[in-house]
């Protein structure tokens, strides 16, 4: 519950000062976005290692090398594939990170509130800042593409976000149960509360901004703890289990800057966070999931 409070303190303050984020901010947000999800949103990724070592049984020197092979040429066969074809790259990217979101809340949460919340961090920044969403898109895909992914986000949000307050008021009363449980149990309260948060901060605070207190605070700090109480570690075992995946992350993106070096400054910054970190999610996933769907039980 701790986790919980700081997460929806953190999204309220930011929420409450998103007028006042519109002198100035834009002009950083970029880079301190950038610099949040390298320092607190990879490291979650990183974890992947002990992953592998636990569930996979990954433990000698070969089967490291092999394992590491895998996950770099998934990696590199997504940035592939989003140089192909870019639009529908982000647009995959949208649809697995709405899935991969779904599984923060709480066990015991029905399926149907873990998908709206999921989608809340992609679909709700359309609602108010349609234009501003179009002008990031253009920055990874091609303008027209960027401009129909927008527009039809925007079309959808109205409905999406009746959808979820509906779903979040029968919760609250009662009305709407988990079914995890014999007999089904009432959705758990950090549950309602975080998804609650969540579309506030997604709907009126700028998209970026929205996306790093979200993907940084909630969505990676949650997999670090869940790991840590998975497989018995303590927090500085966790941190050096994480710190040689996250510093050749960060090594790879003076190279991957370079390499870009035809578009904008904003632009690449922008593609290495998110093309990066569609590249990085796909592995991640296929490693993931699979816990996660058994409910966290290793």
């Amino acid at each position: 519950m701790r986790h919980t409070v700081v997460f929806c303190a953190l999204a309220l303050i930011v929420t409450a000062a998103s007028a006042a984020l519109r002198t100035g901010w834009p002009s950083l947000e970029l880079f301190v976005v950038a610099a949040a999800v390298v320092l607190l949103g990879v490291p979650h990724g990183a974890l992947d290692v002990i992953h592998a070592a636990r569930t996979l049984r990954v433990r000698r020197l070969e089967t490291w090398v092999m394992f590491t092979a895998a996950y770099v040429a998934i990696a590199a066969a997504v940035v592939g594939l989003w140089i192909l074809a870019p639009t529908a790259s982000l647009t995959v990217f949208l649809l697995i990170s709405g899935f991969h979101f779904s599984g923060d809340l709480e066990a015991g949460t029905p399926t149907l509130l873990r998908g709206l919340h999921g989608a809340s961090p992609i679909v709700l920044p359309a609602l108010l800042h349609g234009e501003e969403l179009a002008e990031l898109f253009a920055m990874l895909v091609p303008a027209a593409g960027a401009e129909a992914l927008a527009r039809a986000l925007a079309a959808g949000a109205p409905l999406f976000l009746g959808t979820l307050l509906g779903v979040l008021a029968l919760a609250a009363l009662g009305r709407l149960r988990g079914a995890t449980a014999a007999p089904p149990h009432a959705v758990p309260t950090a549950s309602l509360i975080e998804a609650a948060a969540t579309a506030l901060l997604a709907t009126l605070a700028p998209p970026l901004t929205a996306f790093a207190i979200y993907f940084c605070v909630l969505h990676s700090a949650r997999h670090v703890l869940r790991t840590g109480a998975v497989f018995d570690l303590a927090p500085a075992q966790l941190l050096r289990a994480s710190a040689l995946p996250t510093l050749a992350t960060a090594a790879a993106i003076p190279v991957a800057f370079y390499a870009l070096e035809g578009a904008t400054l904003d632009a690449r910054t922008l593609q290495i966070i998110f093309i990066g970190l569609a590249a990085l999610t796909v592995p991640h996933m296929m490693l993931i999931e699979p816990l996660r769907l058994r409910g966290w039980r290793a």
